[in-house]
């Protein structure tokens, strides 16, 4: 009679784990798909949704990186151009702007046309001070065109049109700033001076000052030091010359 208990008493125990399995087997049963080939379309819905289910985290995980790399590029190259322009315009304002300024507290006058004599002398004047300034020649054009006004500068635009950059130099200036302010005539007159130029009774001090003023007129009669020195010598007094 024993063992028919122990039997009972294993049926019993069993008995609620079969329930439970078809419990749970029941609630995994999927519906039949529906009629005309609906479980493929099924299968990618679902897909769909699986792939939408991991994919927003997923994606934004990857290209966040790469997007935040690639406006640090941007931003780092934006940077490098805007201090790129600064620093060229820092040059340009060093290399023209600040000898301006300086030209100007030194004495340096506006240029508005004048007569031979006082074109002259503006010329002269800004030239002197330009060398005290120890600017080059490219520096020495741009300060001394900046100050013509008015006819003066519309002049100096005129003249230059359609030049080529480099033909346009501190030289060239001088030589047809001569020939508008203080003309063809004043010029040969300076010429011919120089040529009849003597010390006379001056000084040797007060001769070579006129000496140098002169010969800037007559360039082709003293094209080097050699012949400079010897029409030089050429109009002192006799007594000098020994």
């Amino acid at each position: 009679m024993a063992p028919r208990r122990e039997l009972r008493g294993n049926v019993r125990a069993t008995a609620p784990n079969e329930n439970e399995n078809e419990e749970n087997t029941g609630s995994a049963v999927l519906p039949p798909p529906p009629p005309g080939g609906g479980g493929a379309g099924a299968e990618e819905a679902g897909a769909a949704a699986g792939a939408g289910a991991a994919g927003p985290g997923a994606g934004q995980g990857q290209a966040m990186p790469d997007l935040t790399m690639l406006v640090q590029a941007i931003a780092g190259a934006f940077q490098a151009a805007v201090a790129g322009a600064r620093g060229a315009g820092h040059q340009e304002d060093a290399g023209v702007r600040l000898p301006l300024e300086r030209l100007r507290s030194l004495g340096g006058t506006e240029f508005r046309g004048m007569s031979a004599e006082s074109s002259e002398a503006w010329l002269e004047s800004t030239k002197r001070i330009l060398g005290q300034m120890s600017c080059t020649d490219v520096q020495k054009l741009g300060c001394v065109v900046s100050l013509l006004q008015k006819d003066a500068y519309t002049w100096w635009t005129t003249t230059i049109a359609g030049m080529a950059e480099a033909d346009v130099t501190w030289t060239f200036f001088q030589n047809v700033f001569k020939r508008r302010y203080l003309g063809v005539r004043y010029l040969d007159e300076k010429k011919r001076e120089f040529m009849s130029l003597t010390q006379g009774s001056m000084s040797v001090a007060e001769y070579e000052v006129q000496f140098v003023r002169l010969s800037q007129y007559a360039p082709e009669l003293v094209p080097d030091e050699r012949a400079r020195c010897e029409r030089f010598r050429y109009g002192l007094e006799t007594d000098v010359k020994m």
